[in-house]
């Protein structure tokens, strides 16, 4: 409902950032932390990470023909899924660099989770910011192509 009533494209941006909320937000948990806190920054990164998808996969197929809907979507979903592991495995090598080269504590991995949250953070804010980017050079464009026409 809300993508219908924004747009997939705010909502896309908005959603990036409730991510980055939600993320910002579990880098400061630590051993004491209360679960209210661990479930409010959850339910930010969820809701913005269903949203920044949905609308995503709304963004890459609006506009492709009827037959190859199913190919485009297959394709996003492809990325999608790469790029989850591609992310996975850079996170986990900065958990455990962190880690072990502070110690073997728990203490020392909270740190390098810290660590792997605070890289993803900057790689989701870096998403909004070039999703924002693109969704201005869009609107430009179809602004000359509608002046354009209007000529």
């Amino acid at each position: 409902r809300a993508i219908k009533r924004i747009g997939f494209r705010k909502m896309m941006v908005i959603g990036l950032f409730m991510l980055s909320i939600g993320v910002a937000g579990l880098t400061t948990i630590n051993t004491v932390s209360s679960i209210v806190a661990l479930m409010l920054f959850y339910y930010f990164g969820a809701i913005g990470l269903v949203s920044a998808i949905v609308s995503l996969n709304i963004a890459g197929t609006t506009g492709v023909e009827a037959a190859r809907q199913g190919l485009a979507a297959g394709l996003l979903t492809t990325a999608q899924q790469i790029g989850a592991a591609i992310g996975v495995s850079i996170a986990s090598v900065v958990v455990s660099t962190v880690a072990l080269s502070i110690g073997s504590s728990f203490a020392s991995r909270v740190i390098g989770y810290r660590s792997a949250l605070l890289f993803s953070e900057i790689l989701i804010i870096a998403a909004a910011f070039l999703a924002l980017y693109l969704i201005r050079r869009y609107n430009l464009r179809q602004k000359r192509t509608n002046d354009a026409a209007k000529s």
